[in-house]
């Protein structure tokens, strides 16, 4: 005789719980080999730092880029402040276009 027709649906219940401790396993493996290695905040120190660097490095850049000074003195090139620079650049263009042309 078959008893096909009073057999009980399969319970999924044992597949939950399969599932679930996979994942629990999972969860515990990252938890033991990650957080302990885990990135540090890196905070306001280094915040601090790379503020204090940019400070320096645009102090740097101010000072040259507004001062007189030898850019290279062996091949005979100063550093003129900008705002000297442009109008210095603008008459000897005008003077001589020549010396501004790419040459092939």
């Amino acid at each position: 005789m078959n008893d096909s027709c009073c057999s009980k649906p399969p319970s999924h219940i044992p597949s939950f719980f399969a599932i679930l401790g996979f994942f629990l396993l999972f969860a515990g493996i990252l938890m033991v080999t990650y957080v302990p290695h885990s990135p540090t905040d890196p905070g306001s120190e280094r915040a601090a730092y790379r503020k204090e660097t940019r400070l320096a490095l645009d102090a740097a850049m101010h000072k040259e880029s507004s001062t007189y000074g030898w850019a290279d003195k062996t091949l005979g090139q100063v550093r003129l402040p900008i705002a000297q620079a442009i109008p210095l650049t603008l008459e000897a263009y005008q003077k001589n276009v020549a010396l501004f042309t790419p040459t092939p």
